[in-house]
Parts: C-alpha cells; sequence; structure tokens
C-alpha cells in the first residue's frame, strides 16, 4: 500500500471516527432531554451493532442514528426535541396522509447527525411487533462514554430481518453482515426468535434473510430453523425470480423498474394470505387522502401520529 492509499485511508477512519462522535453527542443529548420526562428510548441498528458485534466500532458505518419511542409518547417526543433545537424534516410536502401515518420522522438534531425517530419497526401495519415487549427485553450496551439500551439478541434479530423484508432486499451489503455477525457472536434463543418472527408476520423475509447471510457470509444458522421458515413451494418459485440469496445485491432487478419489483414482492413477502386485501386497502386509503389532500403543509398544521 502507497503512502496516498495509506493517507486516504487514515483520513476515512478519522470521518468516520467524527461521524461516531458526533451520533454519541446526540444519544447523550436525546437521553437527558427524554428522561426528565420519564421516556424511554432505545438505539436501533448502528451505533448497537457497531459496538456490540463489531471488532472495531468504526467498521459499522451509519449516516443517521435511528432512535424508538413507545408509540403513546412519539408526539410528546417530537416536541421535546423540536423544543431543545431538533428541527422536524418534512420531505413529503406532496403525501401528508402518507406522513401522518409513517413510522418513523426525521430530525435534524444541533449537533449534525439526523435522528431517524421511529414509533414501530415497520410502517403501514404490515408487520406488527409489540413494542411494549421490546423495551422490556431490551439491554444495555455502551458506545464511548455513554450507556444506552438496545435490543435484546432475538428482537435484534428480527429487526434486521425484517429490515431487509420490508426494504425488499433493496438494502446495503452492511445489513446481510449484520445478521453473520450477530448469530456468531452473539447466542440466540431460536424458537423465540421464530415466535418474534411469525407474530410479526415476516417469517418468509426472515427465511430469505437468513438463508443470504448464510451463503454470503457463513451465518450460523441452524438447518432446522431454515427448514421450519421455508416457505410453501408456490410461493418459493416466485420469490426466486426476484431474489437471490446467493449473491449481493440480492435483488435481481435494474434500476428503472423497481416500483415494478416492489410491486411484485410486496404481497408475497406478508406471512399470511389473509392479511393480503388489508394491507392494499390500508395502503389505497392512505395513498388517496394524499390526492385529497395535496397541498404543502403549514407550519401549524403538524400531521399527528
Amino acid at each position: 500500500m502507497n503512502d496516498i492509499d495509506t493517507s486516504a485511508g487514515l483520513n476515512e477512519r478519522l470521518h468516520v471516527a467524527a461521524r461516531h462522535l458526533a451520533t454519541e453527542l446526540v444519544i447523550r443529548n436525546v437521553q437527558e432531554i427524554l428522561s426528565k420526562e420519564g421516556i424511554d428510548v432505545l438505539v436501533l441498528k448502528g451505533p448497537h451493532l457497531g459496538n456490540t458485534i463489531y471488532d472495531d466500532p468504526l467498521e459499522r458505518e451509519y449516516i443517521d442514528l435511528d432512535l424508538l419511542v413507545k408509540p403513546g409518547r412519539f408526539q410528546e417526543v417530537v416536541r421535546l426535541l423540536e423544543q431543545q433545537g431538533h428541527r422536524l424534516l418534512d420531505d413529503e410536502e406532496d403525501r401528508r396522509a402518507t406522513r401522518k401515518a409513517f413510522y418513523c420522522w426525521k430530525l435534524q438534531s444541533p449537533h449534525g447527525p439526523v435522528i431517524e425517530l421511529h414509533s414501530d419497526l415497520a410502517g403501514y401495519g404490515r408487520y406488527p411487533v409489540d413494542v411494549e415487549g421490546l423495551f422490556r427485553r431490551s439491554v444495555a450496551f455502551r458506545m464511548g462514554n455513554v450507556e444506552a439500551r438496545g435490543l435484546g439478541n432475538e428482537d435484534l434479530l428480527m429487526h434486521l430481518c425484517l429490515h431487509i423484508t420490508k426494504s425488499y432486499f433493496l438494502v446495503e451489503e452492511k445489513h446481510v453482515r449484520d445478521i453473520a455477525l450477530l448469530t456468531r457472536k452473539r447466542p440466540i434463543r431460536w424458537e423465540q426468535f421464530m415466535e418474534l418472527a411469525t407474530q410479526a408476520g415476516c417469517r418468509v423475509g426472515a427465511y430469505y434473510a437468513l438463508r443470504s447471510a448464510q451463503a454470503q457470509f457463513h451465518a450460523d444458522i441452524p438447518s432446522e430453523v431454515l427448514q421450519a421458515l421455508r416457505p410453501g413451494i408456490i410461493r418459493r418459485h416466485w420469490l426466486d425470480r426476484y431474489i437471490d440469496s446467493d449473491h449481493f445485491p440480492m435483488a435481481r432487478i435494474s434500476g428503472d423498474r423497481s416500483l415494478s419489483y416492489q410491486a411484485r414482492l410486496g404481497l408475497p413477502l406478508l406471512d399470511r394470505v389473509s392479511t393480503w386485501l388489508p394491507a392494499l386497502l390500508r395502503y389505497a386509503v392512505i395513498r388517496l387522502d394524499d390526492v385529497r389532500q395535496g397541498r404543502k403543509p403549514s407550519c401549524i398544521d403538524r400531521p399527528e401520529l
């Protein structure tokens, strides 16, 4: 490696380290604001993973900070953060109903990083999760000098599988690697994991996510787990046309066909056929409301979750 490569690598690590320090500051700041009101918060994905399953936290890059709060206090948290200088980002001006119903809002922190504030792990009720249970089973971890809480092992694995599933397997390679590292470095109670996946209705997606992590990064997945999660032959035949578990990227798609791709996977990735029509109707109602309310929201016309 020449001096230029060494310098570039060092500069990149310094940039990543600076982002991580800024994220640490934001986590501390948010916890201080919310703790005064007795509000708990969980750190999702990036910082939690980097500081628990990666040998070097700087290996797990992230841009936004994902935080989870209980749905019943979501609006209160938004208000508290806005009062302390966080700015709500409105990037869906022509989709007011969608934004109102969405499970994740973005806020610009005064310390730099963007916060993605979650009230759930997936949108539109597609994958129901017991959020109260996530908090009960949460675990403590440290990020630098800050102590925070993240998802327990089984909940974390379910979340990683769910993140890939709800994104229609259009994700970054690090998300597949996360699953492999978690299964190798943390004990997983597989019966509990499968129960959580069943409750969320994401057993089909979990099968493909786990199989991908096993094929690409040697994830430690018991064969009986994959066999139990494996969908029926008709559904497998359909999904195998669009998901390539053995290679990355997993999505068999060209860039200009993403909407068509998602339309083909949206319903088959929902476990229960009985939920397909209700899911379509819920989404249709929201989109019709978007059209009906298609005007730019004013600063005093804040949507409520």
